[in-house]
């Protein structure tokens, strides 16, 4: 039940900092905390899943006012600490006042994501107590609250995973924020073992103007799936920066072009139409995408299924690939046993430049074992019918390259035919 307009302030025995009431509006109250002469308040920046249109979270965060109620950023706000009391005094404040704000919001559903700088988590259990005893204060359950973690500023990894296993025994879920920038890893995802990473923004905008980050970032998403996290995208700002958050297959996103921070939430279907729309967006996009890739390649499938047809019908390889060998991009083709090993050099076209020198060690591809490549997993699984690989750095080609390949029968064998096709990033 909401205090009333005029309660008194209430003063924290633990900590000794006075959490206010400010004047109600509406159905939702504003709780107001004082540190160093500065007043906290708190706004909520929604967090949705796109394939359930809808938000699922909101990370709190603090807004604060020095003299004549000036503006004062976050970062002047967090370098007013003496020490690592104070650092403690103000992390107390603003969990305080995002909490209590938060549980006086009429929509308040999903997660609630609370910042903590990792050098106070080095102080140990104080801070856990400290937070137990606010949960149960505000009768808020712990289940629904996101620790993040700044990962890149904690000074001791192994007094860090410790604190990190209080809080998860308190029952909360661990998010590492700004993964990919500064001195982010895999191996502190595997230690940490977080159920959420936020990935830092400066990948989203990367992979909006380099087709190279926007092409591997689905393959570190999955491998943060596969490290068992979920995976949110944050300070997505433009409707193709959203789009490429979706095609990346991320969990969550977050950021300007969804919904700005706020200090009342929303409810949680309010999204439903804009997520509509965007799925909309997409969908067209990747259309688009697939049809312009299949049309660029379709003289290069076509030449390969018409050189797979001679080589059925007994005639080498090296007759029938010419006509393949003579289209502009293609730059070498190949076979391969059932196996997966290449048999014998590839036969390469002849107007292809002379190789990078610098890969001259793993030109040769004679005797080599292909057989962990996709493109030939997938002809073995449909034989006779062309695929396509994903683009990737060729090694006997040394350079970026989508390779075709088709499974058939020759003399009661099975044989994969290859070629590698150039596809620099377009």
């Amino acid at each position: 039940m909401s205090p009333p307009d005029q309660a008194p302030p209430r003063h924290d025995p633990l900590t000794q900092f006075v959490l206010s009431p400010a004047p109600r509006l509406g159905h939702d109250r504003q709780i107001t905390g004082e540190f160093a002469g500065h007043k906290l308040q708190s706004v909520f920046q929604p967090i949705f899943s796109p394939a359930h249109c809808r938000v699922v979270g909101y990370e709190a965060l603090v807004r604060a006012q020095g003299e004549n109620d000036q503006p004062v950023s976050p970062v002047d706000l967090f370098r007013l600490p003496k020490d690592e009391n104070e650092d403690f005094l103000l992390d107390c404040v603003c969990r305080s006042v995002h909490l209590s704000n938060f549980v006086s919001q009429e929509h308040q559903r999903g997660w609630l994501f609370l910042n903590v700088n990792p050098a106070g988590m080095l102080e140990g259990n104080r801070y856990t107590s400290f937070f137990r005893d606010l949960l149960a204060r505000e009768l808020f359950p712990s289940n629904r609250v996101v620790i993040e973690i700044l990962e890149g500023n904690a000074r001791d990894d192994q007094v860090l995973a410790r604190n990190i296993d209080h809080y998860r025994d308190l029952g909360c879920l661990i998010a590492i924020d700004d993964f990919g920038a500064g001195e982010s890893n895999f191996e502190r995802i595997w230690r940490f073992k977080p159920e959420i990473v936020k990935l830092d923004r400066s990948i989203i905008v990367q992979a909006a103007s380099n087709p190279t980050v926007r092409r591997t970032l689905p393959s570190m998403v999955a491998l943060l799936h596969q490290s068992g996290c979920l995976v949110l995208a944050e300070g997505v700002q433009t409707e193709r920066e959203a789009a490429i958050a979706l095609e990346s297959d991320v969990d969550m996103v977050q950021g300007f072009y969804f919904a700005r921070p706020d200090r009342l939430i929303l409810a949680a279907d309010e999204y439903s139409d804009h997520f509509g729309s965007l799925w909309t967006y997409f969908k067209a996009g990747w259309a688009s995408e697939r049809e312009r890739r299949q049309l660029a390649l379709a003289e290069y499938v076509h030449g390969l299924d018409m050189a797979a047809s001679g080589v059925e019908h007994g005639k080498p390889l090296r007759e029938v690939a010419w006509p393949l060998l003579e289209l502009p991009r293609c730059d070498r083709v190949y076979m391969l046993d059932w196996q997966g090993r290449q048999t014998g050099q590839a036969i390469k076209a002849v107007r292809v430049a002379p190789y990078d020198p610098r890969f001259d060690p793993i030109a040769d591809g004679a005797g080599a074992d292909w057989s962990r490549r996709s493109h030939y997993q997938a002809a073995i699984a449909q034989p006779r019918k062309v695929h396509t690989s994903a683009p990737y750095l060729s090694g006997p080609s040394s350079v970026p390259c989508i390779t075709l390949s088709i499974a058939i029968m020759v003399n009661g064998e099975t044989r994969v035919i290859c070629s590698d096709v150039r596809w620099a990033d377009r």
